[in-house]
């Protein structure tokens, strides 16, 4: 029981989501993604991340909108991020930048 305590990895975000809107915060540009790989993306990106203390100014924010409405809010700036007030940090941009 232990082993699984230990070993078994929560996470971050659930990966059911039905679309995600991403906002450039300095020009207000807003995104609407739907196509699921892309979502998955996100997802795997976020979920593999580690828990971090970091301080930053966001630039992008995502909102992840689930199956049953409800909304997860990102915000973003590079391999940094921050959910509920949690930072993390991923090995790469969250944010891709095929959106500029």
């Amino acid at each position: 029981m232990l082993m699984c305590m230990t070993g078994c990895q929560k996470h971050i975000v659930e990966a059911n989501v039905r679309e995600a809107y991403i906002e450039k915060l300095e020009t207000n540009q807003i995104y609407k993604i739907t196509c699921k790989e892309e979502i998955n993306k996100i997802v795997y990106n976020v979920n593999s991340s580690k828990r971090e203390f970091c301080i930053f100014i966001p630039d992008v924010k995502v909102v992840l909108i689930y199956r049953d409405n409800k909304k997860r809010i990102i915000l973003i700036n590079g391999n940094k991020f921050k959910i509920d007030g949690i930072t993390y940090v991923s090995s790469d941009k969250i944010w891709e930048k095929q959106f500029n």
